[in-house]
């Protein structure tokens, strides 16, 4: 089940630490990788969200979000970018009208939104990761996985992540045995910021 902006909360809570982020960044290059994507709404609410941080500026900035899915239909339909109008019932009629057109009776999400994501069929469990990431997303994916698979996705994502970077995860999870390598930002919307030995 997923849908753009998927409980409103931790987003908004995302955004705060997005901003905090960004601001302290040396330079203009982020890189996000949303794990386990399916058809695509989170990684674009993100896109959305940068666009919100920063407004003319994105243009200043190298933005690469990679969406992966382990399901190459999913992949499919989200490149598609095309949604029924359900998957934006919870939207406020001002990110609506900014980031999605009318399509026939779908909505399609604009251009500059789409312009910086990546799809890729990828499995995490095996295939390389994406590296010197800024933040990770994965939510509602490690629920279905096993403490031994859960922990090697944790320390894949600490491997992944610039110091600092942030993950995100769903409600049901968290960084279990790595709370030394991760530092809680925000425990009620599960985000967390990675931590590197010798580096308070």
């Amino acid at each position: 089940v997923t849908s753009f902006f998927r409980d409103n909360r931790p987003f908004e809570a995302l955004k705060r630490e997005l901003e905090h982020y960004i601001k302290a960044k040396s330079d203009n290059v982020l890189r996000i990788w949303c794990v386990g994507c399916s058809t695509g709404e989170e990684p674009y609410s993100i896109s959305m969200i940068l666009h919100e941080i920063l407004g003319e500026r994105i243009s200043e900035y190298a933005i690469q979000i990679f969406a992966t899915d382990i399901d190459k239909n999913a992949i499919h339909y989200a490149r598609n970018a095309k949604y029924p109008e359900s998957a934006l019932k919870k939207l406020p009629s001002s990110i609506r009208n900014k980031y999605f057109n009318v399509s026939g009776e779908q909505f399609e999400v604009v251009k500059k939104a789409k312009a910086n994501v990546i799809f890729s069929v990828h499995d995490v469990n095996n295939d390389p990761p994406f590296l010197r990431l800024d933040l990770i997303t994965c939510r509602n994916l490690m629920i279905y996985f096993n403490v031994e698979l859960q922990n090697q996705l944790l320390a894949t994502f600490h491997y992944a992540l610039h110091v600092d970077g942030l993950l995100m995860l769903g409600q049901s999870e968290s960084v279990g045995v790595y709370q030394e390598q991760y530092r809680a930002l925000s425990k009620t919307a599960k985000i967390y910021q990675s931590v590197f030995f010798g580096k308070q």
